[in-house]
């Protein structure tokens, strides 16, 4: 496994697909942070407007979100340098700020 399977080490819990060859085609920005009473992860997503709103997302679907900006780079035979900036909350990661980068 990769840089990804490392992330997800750290974070406690799976967010993006782990697995042969390049998955990951957008570099994800995760600021974590540790939150004592956050019995399951809390995920927000910064939204790619130029406002810098955050949008709660459930795990599944910040998964479902990640998933389908890598599909549609894989499709098109690229990658964007422009990254998906998530913060997750939970009682199992550590106060840390990280960025899985493609490749």
């Amino acid at each position: 496994d990769g840089k990804s399977a490392l992330v997800e080490a750290l974070m406690g819990f799976q967010f993006n697909h782990v697995g042969g060859g390049t998955k990951t085609r957008r570099p994800i920005a995760i600021n974590m942070k540790y939150k004592a009473d956050c019995e399951e992860p809390r995920c927000f997503l910064l939204k790619d407007d130029s406002y810098g709103r955050e949008e709660e997302m459930s795990l599944p679907d910040l998964q479902r979100y990640i998933e389908s900006e890598n599909q549609r780079l894989e499709n098109e035979n690229g990658f964007w340098a422009k990254d998906i900036v998530v913060k997750i909350e939970y009682k199992y990661c550590p106060n840390l700020t990280i960025i899985d980068t493609p490749g």
